[in-house]
């Protein structure tokens, strides 16, 4: 059986959404420092510090050889992390880490992070004691008896409607462009200047939000196609769309 822990696997999540078993949840003091280039290259700094000690906790040989926890490093993405052995798979995002596993090898890795670092620890999963539901990098990830279920940041889709004014306006079953609205478009006026500059804004978060919403990248794709000279006619389906998320949040 496999488990989750916020020490653990996000993306592994999502690929087995049916698997069952906890959720372990670590956040971790973050590592800083400060010279004179001031405190954006002290962050900087800091952060390259915090990364390379996790890295040489992990898998300090490198990616084909196993560090002392006996962990991997990913090829495409530096921030995942695998345990052949172990079978855990581990996502490193700033001080928190997500992992996917086996309850007993996640309760390991649990001992093993407290060994180097102060942290604290969630478990998900169906078992007496775990939770059902978290936060998890601002999205919210539950389990049941059904599979694991996961949901987008609400903070994004409600920033849309509030900013192309959907908010007073009556929802829609559907995030598309109408064939009216495509004959529009020969007849649309360029956008200038702020309008411009907010049609280009709220687009990017769609296109920020469209991750984790399927049901709009169909929509979205043809929202974003037009950043580069956006017309009154695309601001009215970046509307529309935000009347979809009113009522499909």
């Amino acid at each position: 059986m496999q488990e989750l822990a916020h020490s653990g696997c996000l993306q592994s999540l999502l690929r087995s959404p049916r698997q069952e078993g906890p959720l372990c949840r670590t956040t971790g003091g973050s590592l800083g420092s400060r010279r004179n280039g001031g405190r954006h290259s002290g962050q900087v700094e800091g952060q390259s510090l915090w990364y390379q000690r996790c890295f040489d906790e992990l898998a300090g040989g490198g990616i084909e050889v196993h560090g002392e926890m006996g962990f991997t490093v990913g090829r495409y993405n530096p921030c995942m992390y695998y345990h052949p052995v172990r079978e855990m798979r581990c996502l490193l995002h700033g001080d928190d880490f997500v992992c996917v596993g086996d309850s007993e090898e996640l309760k390991w890795l649990e001992e093993r992070l407290k060994e180097r670092f102060e942290i604290k620890s969630k478990m998900m999963g169906l078992k007496d004691g775990e939770s059902r539901e978290e936060r998890i990098l601002n999205r919210v990830i539950r389990v049941s008896e059904h599979g694991w279920e996961y949901e987008a940041d609400q903070r994004h889709a409600d920033l849309i409607v509030r900013e192309t004014g959907a908010i007073q306006l009556s929802p829609l079953s559907h995030p598309g462009g109408d064939k009216k609205v495509i004959e529009e478009e020969e007849k649309s006026e360029e956008l200038k200047g702020q309008e411009a500059t907010r049609f280009r804004a709220v687009a990017a978060r769609s296109n920020y939000l469209v991750a984790d919403r399927p049901d709009i990248q169909y929509a979205v794709k043809e929202v974003c196609r037009r950043m580069a000279k956006p017309v009154s006619s695309d601001w009215k389906k970046l509307v529309r769309l935000a009347r979809y998320l009113k009522g499909a949040p």
